[in-house]
């Protein structure tokens, strides 16, 4: 492993590292700073259009842009910064109209969220598109790698227990909607009177313990904001 760190830090190899991290766009380096945020900002924008196009045609001019280091680094920080975001809207449910300008929220309107059985809001079909978008990813690499060698990096186990809760989190969400409509009134008790076991508190437990894990996972990421590292994994 010395070995291998002495041969990334030669500057030869790091003048060929980076011009493979950058490939795709010319003179970036030779920009000051305040155009490379702005270029950073255009790319990290664009990452539905990229992700629509690598996913369609994925051979096409705009597809194999996504294949450029950089830009897939870009593109894969402000997708996950994206999905944060969700999160944290998803846990301020109150505001969630105020925050999309559909209305003004009352109280009538907060309680709504909280009702056992309510029915995922736009934000939360966002979140479930994200995590089967993980999901789908974990089962691609557990087949490329094996349950063995998968296993063997700590922050798989980490994804999976994530990907896990929230798997429980829907389902329980499933079973709590189920519930109301078998029952009508269970819809309208006040949240007092809930079974300490209630599907719909256990949810919201577990999706909050979801939720930590996932931004912890984040902080794994920038250790790797380096092109040595990032081409070394």
């Amino acid at each position: 492993m010395k070995l291998l760190n002495v041969f990334v830090a030669h500057s030869n190899v790091q003048q060929l590292l980076a011009s493979l991290w950058y490939e795709g766009l010319p003179g970036f380096r030779r920009k000051n700073m305040v155009l490379q945020a702005l270029e950073i900002v255009r790319i990290g924008m664009l990452f539905p259009f990229f992700s629509i196009a690598y996913i369609l045609a994925p051979h096409s001019v705009v597809g194999q842009t996504m294949r450029k280091p950089f830009i897939k680094f870009i593109c894969h920080s402000a997708s996950y910064f994206t999905f944060l975001f969700m999160l944290i809207l998803a846990s301020q449910r109150q505001y969630l109209e105020k925050v999309f300008g559909e209305s003004t929220a009352t109280e009538d309107d907060d309680l709504e969220y909280t009702k056992r059985g309510a029915k995922p809001s736009l934000v939360e079909w966002i979140i479930l598109s994200y995590v089967s978008g993980l999901i789908w990813s974990e089962i691609k690499q557990l087949w490329d790698v094996g349950l063995e060698e998968y296993a063997r990096d700590m922050w798989n186990v980490i994804d999976f227990i994530t990907n896990s809760l929230y798997v429980a989190t829907v389902a329980l969400r499933v079973v709590s909607y189920y519930q109301v409509q078998n029952r009508p009134g269970a819809a309208i008790e006040s949240r007092n009177i809930w079974d300490d076991w209630d599907p719909m508190l256990i949810s919201e437990g577990l999706f909050s313990a979801a939720n930590i894990f996932r931004c912890v996972r984040k902080l794994y990421n920038f250790p790797m904001f380096g092109r040595s590292k990032a081409f070394l994994r």
